[in-house]
């Protein structure tokens, strides 16, 4: 119980707490709360919720077919434990994909550092490459019978994509403007 911090909680922020678990279960909105909050030094809903908002805190489907919690800082190396091989293919997302759009906070899927890449401030997004369940990078092309001046570009050079997966991807979009 000492472990689960279940007795003497070492933390105070929901989001340590989270971090030190790994992960937490999540199915039931109230008692998930409670799962977190009974383990901090002095148990604030109000704290949880902050953590939340602030996106310090992610609920969603990640491991197994349930629903977990987990903190931000855990996102980065969570994430490919969830990729089955057909998600790590690359795919060209249009703007305003529902992938990108649909997420409150969209650090999920893509880093903050490169928001401003794929959005802006006013809801404009940009088409964007996706790999792994992450954005990383854009690409622009018109949409006619040739996809004529297809662009693309990753965020990073040394980029974990694969030439050919992105050319696949690529391939796909031009197949479909035939």
């Amino acid at each position: 119980m000492i472990n689960q911090q279940l007795l003497s909680p070492l933390y105070e922020k929901p989001e340590d707490i989270v971090a030190w678990q790994g992960a937490m279960q999540a199915q039931d909105y109230n008692y998930f709360r409670w799962a977190i909050g009974i383990r901090q030094r002095t148990p604030q809903l109000v704290g949880l919720q902050e953590a939340f908002a602030k996106a310090e805190l992610l609920r969603l489907h990640l491991l197994r077919c349930t629903v977990q919690v987990v903190s931000q800082t855990d996102i980065g190396w969570l994430l490919p434990f969830d990729c089955p091989d057909y998600a790590k293919k690359v795919l060209l997302l249009p703007p305003y994909d529902e992938y990108l759009i649909g997420y409150k906070s969209r650090w999920v899927a893509l880093e903050k550092k490169h928001t401003a890449k794929a959005h802006n401030n006013f809801g404009i997004f940009k088409p964007v490459i996706l790999h792994e369940g992450r954005v990383v990078g854009n690409w622009k092309a018109s949409i006619d019978k040739q996809a004529a001046n297809l662009i693309t570009e990753l965020f990073v050079e040394k980029s974990k994509v694969k030439q050919q997966s992105l050319q696949d991807a690529i391939n796909q979009f031009v197949e479909f403007c035939k």
